[in-house]
């Protein structure tokens, strides 16, 4: 049972890495940077790795500045790689708060009922 678990979260992380690098190759190629995908899939789960370090509020300013360093060491102006972190992180962001209006808006219908286990006993 534990291996199954293990494997089902490396399956789901990988999912996300993927999607998060693809997320930051369709982001590059709208600003108009020519890059292989190869880059993303292999420099975004360093910087996301970075900016979970326990140095700053939400990995700000460390997801940015990771974000230039790596992606000006491949060839993308140092602006663009900036620009694909903040709009990354404003995906992240509009996700997020669409989530979170959902399950608001479902909270009263999560609620648990009361107790009808035995109606008829006083």
């Amino acid at each position: 049972s534990k291996p199954q678990i293990l494997a089902m979260n490396l399956f789901c992380s990988i999912v996300i890495q993927g999607g998060s690098s693809l997320t930051a190759y369709l982001i590059l190629r709208c600003l108009r940077v020519s890059i292989d995908i190869v880059y993303p899939l292999i420099l975004n789960p360093v910087i996301s790795t970075i900016a979970a370090l326990p140095i700053s509020i939400g990995g700000l300013g460390l997801r940015d500045t990771s974000s230039v360093f790596l992606y000006s060491k491949v060839g993308v102006a140092k602006d663009i790689a900036f620009a694909q972190s903040i709009l990354s992180f404003s995906l992240v962001v509009l996700f997020g708060l669409i989530g979170g209006i959902i399950y608001v808006s479902t909270f009263y219908s999560r609620r648990l009922q009361p107790d009808q286990t035995n109606p008829g006993i006083k």
